[in-house]
């Protein structure tokens, strides 16, 4: 999962009893020659156990993981077969790095039971405990690669997008806020203003606003949550163009949905007025999720809460981001949010063919990472909510040594090369998108990864993109290329 409201890197090892069935078979670090326990220090905050740093993190809505932190050298395994026209996925992305992840010998709530392995955590940490992208690009920015690297980005479509790590963004249209992030583990924070709907405006109380794309729905007050259905009804209801309001199937009355809709653009738009005069208009088509394939229903995609621990009274979580690519700049302190429209793959993110190319024309270096993920739309399969739920980025980590290689794959389609001796630095996979079946039972929420992107271990295997069946091509992100 990925996950912008929290900075915890881990996957699942060998050795965990509690943990659940997911995806890969759980990581094994002893199997890794460049692995390493972390060693008992200041920096173990959640104590020591035979002279082994150990962690225990707890989210929101009551799921947890806990074990060992470790440290190994990393890299993003290129994308040749997977990226359009058969270039590299970018010039860096062969480059390793020392990171510090958690090796998860315990998990519980959700955790337990969703399939995706592990999760990549992209809030700020701290310096005492970097997160696992401050380390990422502080290599880079060591390796004197870009000289603008203190950024991600994350772009979601409704059945597309990307992460990209370093540099910025190039789009004209793209917009700045105040980025904040403060605390010993701090989470990313923009101040929203006020919301309005057709001209109709609501001041957000408590203004302050966490970013976590691991939430599938946006959270806020209930004064706002309140205001804001009545508005976009009251629309629905002069212009008589929504259909009706009903209960999801198989749901309780608690979850707004519509029928009879004929299309969501006939929705209004809901305007989000920010900070530096900054205003994001929030679509239909992403605050509505859809339920059903045949007999179709829409349902809200935000919810109330109370305000969390951190003092953040909104949650704009993935429902919110879809649509739009927002740049994470830390070195500046700044979000950067543009608006995209739905190209075709061969608009995904190129910075010349050919390892090197970006470096040696002195172009800014970045790894670029695609993961897809829809909306459930098999009618009988409930609508759930909740922290964590889901993520309609579904970016699973997979670290698994290389003898578990040929199992892991079998059946599935995958080349899955051995690594021979003094082979570890080279070893690479053809990355493409292959079926595999779906899940017994579904993912607890609302959405269904499609590709699951990985990270790996340069002594262990490799990154691996996957497909579930689908019944159409993905829409890409626009403003990568």
């Amino acid at each position: 999962i990925v996950d912008t409201g929290s900075w915890v890197t881990a996957t699942a090892c060998k050795g965990c009893e509690g943990c659940g069935g997911h995806t890969e078979d759980p990581f094994d670090v002893a199997r890794s020659g460049t692995a390493a326990w972390e060693p008992c220090g200041p920096l173990c905050r959640d104590g020591c156990h035979g002279g082994r740093c150990l962690y225990r993190e707890i989210y929101l809505e009551g799921s947890s993981i806990e074990g060992r932190w470790f440290r190994d050298r990393l890299r993003f395994a290129g994308d040749p077969g997977g990226a359009p026209d058969g270039e590299a996925q970018t010039a860096s992305a062969s480059r390793s790095f020392v990171a510090t992840m958690g090796c998860s010998l315990g998990e519980s709530g959700l955790f337990r039971s969703q399939r995706q392995t592990g999760i990549l955590g992209l809030a700020p940490g701290s310096s005492q405990q970097p997160m696992f992208v401050s380390q990422l690009l502080s290599s880079r920015q060591k390796a004197g690669i870009s000289a603008d690297s203190a950024a991600f980005t994350l772009c979601l479509q409704d059945v597309g997008g990307w992460l990209r790590f370093g540099g910025s963004s190039r789009s004209a249209s793209v917009r700045w806020v105040p980025l904040q992030s403060t605390g010993p583990h701090a989470k990313y924070h923009v101040n929203v203003l006020e919301l309005s709907v057709d001209g109709h405006t609501h001041t957000v109380k408590l203004g302050r606003t966490q970013l976590d794309s691991a939430s599938t729905l946006t959270y806020m007050p209930k004064d706002t949550y309140v205001w804001l259905r009545h508005e976009i009804e009251r629309f629905c209801l002069s212009h008589k163009s929504c259909g009706s309001i009903a209960p999801p199937a198989g749901g309780s009355g608690h979850h707004v949905c519509w029928r009879g809709v004929k299309s969501r653009h006939h929705f209004p738009i809901v305007r989000f007025a920010m900070q530096s005069g900054v205003e994001v208009d929030w679509k239909p088509h992403a605050y509505l999720l859809q339920q059903g394939s045949i007999w179709k229903r829409f349902c809200y995609a935000f919810s109330h809460t109370r305000a969390l621990p951190d003092g953040a009274g909104l949650v704009l979580g993935a429902s919110w981001m879809v649509g739009q690519e927002l740049v994470f700049d830390t070195g500046r302190g700044q979000l950067g949010v543009s608006h995209t429209h739905s190209e075709g793959a061969s608009r995904m993110h190129r910075l010349g063919r050919g390892a090197g190319a970006a470096e040696a024309k002195g172009q800014q270096s970045v790894v670029s990472v695609r993961v897809l993920a829809r909306t459930l739309t098999d009618s009988q399969r409930p609508l759930q909510v909740g922290k964590n739920a889901s993520t309609l980025l579904a970016m699973d980590t997979l670290v698994r040594a290389d003898s578990q290689a040929a199992h892991a794959t079998s059946g599935t389609g995958l080349t899955a090369p051995r690594l021979e001796a003094g082979q570890s630095t080279r070893a690479s996979v053809e990355t493409r998108a292959v079926p595999i079946p779906h899940a017994s039972t579904p993912l607890a929420g609302d959405l269904q990864p499609i590709f699951l992107a990985t990270f790996t271990s340069l002594s262990a295997v490799m990154l691996v993109l996957k497909s579930a069946p689908r019944r159409r091509l993905p829409q890409w992100c626009a403003g990568a290329g």
